[in-house]
């Protein structure tokens, strides 16, 4: 899967970059088609610049709440207990459960908690009838099709 980098540093150099890019060349142009590739055009070069398209792999045995900063936590914790460091390992092992948590009410919050509220009879049979399963990658998008009667 390709996704845009999220650096923070690359956001702001991208920013500044577009602040004081000078624009007037764009009012020189006759056309509103010429004005509007060469402003795309620009901005693509830029964002690939500073937020470069990477490539990132996803296991489709993990949760779908399971993050990249979630995933180095855990590595980190691993490494730090394969190499007899207890005081790195039990802070990373704190670490993660707490990400664990946040992730895990996140995700409750985003998808699960409007459930309660609607008909639950009407959901699992509306559910059913789309013909799905209890897939993880397929029930989160399930949910976000479902409407609820308030």
């Amino acid at each position: 899967m390709e996704t845009r980098s999220h650096d923070h540093n690359g956001k702001v150099m991208l920013a500044h970059t577009l602040n004081s890019y000078s624009w007037d060349h764009l009012y020189k142009m006759s056309t509103c088609d010429e004005m509007t590739s060469c402003f795309y055009n620009t901005v693509m070069q830029m964002l690939d610049k500073f937020l470069p398209v990477q490539q990132t792999v996803v296991n489709k045995n993990d949760k779908p709440r399971v993050t990249r900063a979630f995933c180095r936590t855990i590595i980190r914790r691993q490494y730090a207990w394969t190499n007899g460091r207890t005081n790195d390992y039990q802070r990373y092992r704190n670490l993660a459960t707490r990400q664990a948590k946040a992730l895990q009410r996140r995700f409750y919050e985003k998808k699960v908690c409007d459930l309660r509220i609607c008909d639950s009879r009407n959901w699992w049979s509306s559910f059913w009838a789309r013909g799905c399963s209890l897939n993880l990658q397929v029930l989160p998008m399930q949910l976000q099709m479902v409407t609820c009667k308030l």
